[in-house]
């Protein structure tokens, strides 16, 4: 079964969001939307296009975060996440985990 149409996301876990965006702005032309936080986790996002591609920055805002215990266990930044779209959600979910994987993070 072909579960996944695209990849609709991918999110970068960076230590510096202005020096991650100077970096993609000035190598890649990156076009970068307006900064939003998710508070209850602990997390500062910038999405940005890429040509027709979406990618996001991600930086912690404290210790607990998800973005800073993810650089802490794997010794720096780098992909954090992909998002996918799908057909159908339940369908992609059960296939996903019939084959051994598991979501992360739902919303």
């Amino acid at each position: 079964m072909d579960y996944i149409k695209r990849v609709e996301r991918v999110a970068l876990a960076v230590e510096d969001l202005d020096k991650a965006q100077a970096f993609f702005e000035q190598w890649f032309g990156a076009k970068f939307h307006p900064e939003e936080n998710i508070e209850d986790m602990g997390i500062r996002y910038r999405p940005f296009d890429i040509g027709e591609s979406t990618m996001e920055l991600l930086q912690a805002t404290r210790e607990d975060s998800p973005v800073a215990k993810f650089i802490k266990k794997n010794g720096g930044p780098g992909v954090h996440h992909i998002t996918y779209e799908v057909d159908d959600l339940d369908a992609a979910i059960s296939e996903l985990e019939r084959r051994g994987g598991r979501i992360a993070y739902r919303h």
